[in-house]
């Protein structure tokens, strides 16, 4: 997409690798002296804890202001289980879908108004039917 967005994920991968190291690590306590390890352990594990939700947060906010610009939508929702609420507008009508964290489009229906996903799961509107979806864009159960 851009420069930054490999270089986001890169430090991404760099946090997990040292988290990995240090669950690695701590296999290895086995007596009461090897407590200041627990404790160096969980101060790096918070700190990089934080480093890894802030580089993750910004990587996603990034994606999603270029997704909704190349996409030339109107809004486009924070992700949420991998999935985003979109919205253009399609004559003198906003019309909703969904897309995943690479842009691709995931359902073959347009709708009236729509839930984020919780729970693997969102609900959709359509000139007042409602129904849910699941990630897959595949619906679930009957309207309601």
């Amino acid at each position: 997409m851009n420069e930054r967005c490999p270089s986001a994920l890169k430090q991404l991968e760099e946090v997990k690798e040292l988290l990995q190291f240090f669950v690695d690590d701590l296999s290895n306590v086995k007596t009461i002296k090897d407590i200041d390890k627990l404790k160096t352990f969980k101060k790096t594990f918070q700190e990089q804890k934080l480093i890894l939700s802030i580089s993750a947060g910004d990587l996603f906010e990034e994606t999603r202001l270029l997704l909704k610009k190349d996409l030339k939508l109107n809004q486009l929702r924070p992700f949420r289980e991998g999935r985003a609420a979109a919205q253009m507008k399609s004559f003198s009508t906003e019309c909703w879908f969904f897309i995943d964290t690479q842009g691709n489009i995931i359902t073959n229906t347009m709708f009236s108004n729509v839930s984020d996903f919780e729970e693997g799961k969102a609900e959709v509107d359509r000139a007042g039917v409602k129904w849910y979806i699941d990630r897959d864009g595949k619906k679930i159960g009957e309207f309601f």
